[in-house]
């Protein structure tokens, strides 16, 4: 629980207004949306949403996950897909600016995640209840994976805000974004 609450911490200190676009009113200016999105707070809000789906997915497999909010898998899900094209939008937008190459825009991460996010979408708790009951160890490794996948989301929001602080430098931030995953997958 304590390592939820600072995570949540983590991945919302991205959102602090110093971060974000400056018109709070502009909500597709926040988002990273449209010719006038600020790419940078869209990303910033796209990287907290992925902390906690990617929390809410982890931790919902678990046995002693609530029963009472298993309807939110659907809502879960369908935020999931709705990040996922989020995601696409702000990547291309960089492409759009010369930013980055279209090829590093088609290996969208949450890509990975769309097979999680269909089948609480479509199938809801018979989904994890099928699984867990075919693979007894299944919920234990994917709370693990998905856990440790939503931390490293959250310290790539950490590392960024960092660097837009003037705290790091752009050399280290790219540094630590590229040892962290590798550090993260020894840990999967």
């Amino acid at each position: 629980v304590a390592s939820l609450a600072l995570g949540a911490f983590n991945a919302a200190s991205g959102m602090q207004p110093a971060l974000l676009a400056r018109s709070m009113q502009d909500l597709p200016q926040i988002l990273g949306l449209g010719p006038g999105g600020n790419l940078k707070s869209g990303g910033f809000v796209n990287a907290a949403v992925f902390f906690f789906i990617l929390t809410y997915q982890a931790v919902r497999v678990l046995p002693s996950f609530p029963s009472v909010l298993s309807p939110l898998d659907h809502l879960v899900g369908l935020i999931t897909v709705a990040a996922t094209w989020h995601t696409m939008q702000i990547l291309d937008g960089w492409v759009k600016k010369d930013s980055m190459h279209r090829v590093d825009s088609l290996l969208v991460p949450s890509y990975l995640n769309l097979p999680v996010a269909l089948h609480l979408l479509i199938q809801g708790p018979s989904w994890v209840e099928q699984l867990s009951m075919a693979y007894p160890g299944w919920p234990e490794a994917f709370f693990t994976a998905n856990y440790a996948l939503a931390w490293s989301l959250s310290m790539v929001t950490f590392l960024v805000s960092m660097q837009e602080r003037k705290v790091v430098s752009e050399e280290m931030r790219n540094f630590l974004m590229l040892a962290f995953p590798f550090v993260v997958f020894m840990l999967i």
